[in-house]
């Protein structure tokens, strides 16, 4: 990222234009909750560095994983449904975090006039969509160890940062479930490996 008279460009297609306006960017350290300027609908939120857990917080205070947001994602506009007893979305740093934030319409203006802007966040909807599509792939798989080896397939980019009490929040499962799906894979890879080194 580079620096021109005290405020941080995130990217440079958008050189050119005044940002100052339009833009701002806000940085959360470890472990704080997201603002709610953060989650408005008039803004569009991008993580330009860490990690974002979005998670449920019911009335009883019981905490569910819905979804890991990192570098390059954009943050949805919380939403509360306290109405139906669900709970509401809470945002909260993992990490050190640095968030972008764009007027929805000066970022429409620029769509329509430059080609590199419209690209870019055209990549940044279709990365958006493929997290979705992350979320709705492991519901349908049934059986647990599938549903970690899919998990470790489709997060491996932050698979080293989050713990398996995380995980197995987000696979709504009990710690200590995953925790012997884990040993039982280790196991059939050790005997796989031996079996390998036997000529079996």
């Amino acid at each position: 990222m580079e620096r021109e008279n005290g405020f941080t460009f995130p990217f440079k297609i958008f050189e050119g234009y005044d940002l100052k306006k339009a833009s701002d960017r806000t940085s959360f350290r470890k472990d704080e909750f997201l603002t709610e300027e953060v989650m408005l609908h008039k803004n569009v939120s991008l993580i330009t560095s860490g990690i974002v857990i979005l998670f449920w917080k019911k009335e009883d205070g019981t905490r569910t994983i819905i979804d890991f947001k990192s570098t390059g994602d954009v943050l949805r506009p919380a939403v509360e449904v306290s109405e139906n007893k669900i709970g509401k979305i809470y945002a909260q740093a993992h990490t050190d975090v640095e968030v972008t934030l764009l007027d929805r319409k000066f970022l429409c203006s620029c769509t329509t006039e430059s080609v590199p802007i419209t690209d870019f966040f055209l990549g940044v909807l279709i990365n958006d969509i493929s997290s979705t599509y992350r979320q709705l792939k492991l519901l349908k798989v049934a059986d647990l160890k599938e549903r970690y080896l899919t998990f470790l397939d489709e997060y491996k980019h932050i698979y080293n940062e989050i713990t398996d009490r995380m995980i197995a929040s987000y696979l709504g499962v009990h710690y200590t479930t995953l925790s012997r799906v884990k040993a039982k894979i280790l196991e059939e890879e050790k005997s796989s490996t031996f079996s390998d080194k036997n000529g079996g």
